[in-house]
């Protein structure tokens, strides 16, 4: 019955793809007919101009004649009462040359203010015809422009609705190869969906704290739990103290949104998804593996119907996962890494998570008794002192004798368990936040820090930097603007806010205008006057929108 109730899901989410992607081959037939329905518009608008153009020098050169010919009737005029007045009495002749004399004056110089006028009226049309074909050459290039912007977002729009089918198939927890078979070692053995311990044991949302955590894996529930898993079917590697603390710290902290690093069998996330079922099945479960892909589908379609629906499932690597999840702007409450445990790969892990979590998060590093794990989390540790162990294994350590005691933060467990803290200590490292996705403007006015209460003295130096992207990325700008402030803090706090004169302001955005994408990113490195500590924020610094 799952099976079908799949394939009907898949029905209707391929249905669903079918009918955008009509709508979408609709929408752009109507965009290249009304692009077309344009052109013939204009074409049809300059061909009457030019015909109105023809008709009127026509009607000049008409008007031109008629003139002409009356002139050279007025002429002839003249020259009949020039020969009629010279047969008059010789008294007139004086008088009557002077006014031929005048009469020619005058028709020579309506001649000069007619052939003037015809000039004119010439290159009026020529200035006119010369304006008409500089408009047709700038309507014709809006129309090219206009067909490739709409062939761009033609093409935008394709590959989004690509992205869209790909997450039906994905969604429906497909493999990628639909003609894949469920296999024998697939098969998984699953405990029916019921509460581990009663459900009034973990009635309230628990903050935890390195001397809790101590405190309660001595109680007796903690021990009933490690036992109910003990015996638990084998589809993962971890024992069952680590799957009891990671029951527990789900059920304890009431958490939103949960990631694991390494699905594998599916095994740990099977324990996270029913302690998230027994808090009330609000939470969300992210898994990734990029390995064997096809197998997880099957898996995931063995559990009960209700756990199906808390798991988010990703074939891809931890740098692709993360680096989605980042760009996302969800907060995780809990991470959970296991992936590659060498050290570069282990390090990224931990740094990537640690712009997921939450203030108070928490960060479960498995097989901590392997070099890559342990040493990534203690040099975080380090370089992230806001940051705290939930346990003794990393302060406890002696580099007299290194391999003297066991690398973990519970007993029993192969974990190093890291917990968020509050607030951020900014030293003389570079310390940045990354690029924040802003609204679309037109230009970057500042920014703002909270500083805590605190007494320290110093040099805040900063760089701004400002980023526009259009056509998904092929053209970026970037902006930056450096500089320091002078802080000092006697106890009280301080909402620092930065005002950038000028402001950073994008070309691309007042080309573009909403096409344009920003990102911004504050780069901070704090500089104490001697004697002076760390300078202590409350969170990451935001930018002024």
């Amino acid at each position: 019955m799952r099976i079908v109730d799949v394939m009907r899901r898949l029905v209707r989410n391929s249905d669903n793809a079918v009918d955008a992607l009509s709508q979408l081959s609709r929408r752009i037939d109507e965009i290249h007919q009304g692009v077309a329905n344009q052109s013939n518009l204009m074409s049809g608008k300059f061909h009457e101009v030019r015909e109105g153009i023809d008709n009127q020098s026509n009607l000049v050169n008409e008007k031109f004649s008629e003139m002409h010919e009356g002139i050279d009737n007025q002429s002839n005029l003249i020259n009949r009462k020039f020969s009629e007045q010279r047969l008059d009495d010789d008294k007139h002749d004086n008088e009557t040359r002077h006014h031929i004399k005048d009469v020619h004056t005058s028709i020579d110089n309506l001649g000069e203010r007619i052939v003037k006028r015809v000039g004119d009226t010439h290159l009026a049309i020529d200035n006119q015809s010369d304006f008409i074909n500089l408009k047709f050459i700038e309507v014709r290039d809006g129309l090219d422009n206009q067909s490739d912007f709409i062939n761009k977002n033609i093409d935008k729009k394709i590959d989004e609705l690509r992205e869209f089918v790909g997450r039906c198939f994905e969604n429906s927890a497909l493999s990628r190869n639909s003609t894949t078979e469920m296999r024998h070692e697939w098969k998984v053995d699953l405990r029916e969906l019921r509460p581990v311990v009663p459900l009034s044991n973990f009635s309230a949302k628990t903050a935890i704290t390195k001397e809790f955590l101590a405190t309660f894996v001595q109680t007796k529930l903690y021990k009933d739990i490690e036992r109910y898993f003990a015996e638990y079917p084998k589809t993962s590697l971890m024992a069952e103290a680590s799957r009891a603390i990671l029951y527990s710290l789900v059920r304890l902290t009431k958490p939103e949104l949960v990631a694991e690093i390494g699905t594998f069998y599916a095994g740990t996330a099977e324990v996270i998804a029913r302690a998230l079922w027994e808090n009330g099945g609000s939470g969300e479960l992210y898994t990734c593996d990029p390995f064997d892909v096809e197998r997880h589908p099957f898996i995931f379609r063995q559990w009960p119907e209700p756990l199906q629906r808390i798991v988010k499932f990703f074939p891809a690597n931890s740098m692709k996962f993360l680096s989605d999840l980042v760009g996302s702007k969800m907060k995780f409450d809990i991470i959970l890494i296991d992936g590659d445990h060498d050290y570069e790969s282990a390090a990224f892990d931990l740094a990537m998570s640690a712009r997921l979590v939450r203030p108070g998060g928490i960060i479960v590093m498995d097989n901590a008794e392997q070099t890559g794990p342990f040493e990534a989390a203690r040099q975080f540790l380090v370089h992230n002192p806001e940051w705290r162990e939930l346990g003794d294994c990393i302060t406890n350590l002696k580099l007299s004798e290194p391999f003297a005691n066991a690398r973990r933060s519970v007993p029993g467990t192969s974990f190093l368990i890291l917990q968020a803290g509050s607030t951020f200590t900014l030293d003389s490292k570079f310390r940045s936040w990354g690029q924040e996705t802003v609204p679309p403007a037109l230009n970057c006015p500042g920014f703002s820090i909270n500083l805590l209460p605190q007494n320290c003295r110093g040099q805040l130096h900063f760089q701004a930097v400002y980023r526009g992207f259009v056509d998904q990325g092929q053209e970026q700008e970037e902006l930056k603007r450096a500089g320091d402030i002078a802080i000092e803090l006697t106890g009280a706090g301080k909402a620092l806010e930065y005002q950038l004169s000028p402001p950073l302001e994008s070309e691309f955005h007042r080309r573009y205008a909403s096409e344009c994408r920003h990102t911004f990113e504050l780069e901070l490195v704090w500089e104490p006057d001697p004697g002076s500590p760390g300078l202590k924020i409350a969170g990451p610094p935001q930018p002024i929108v």
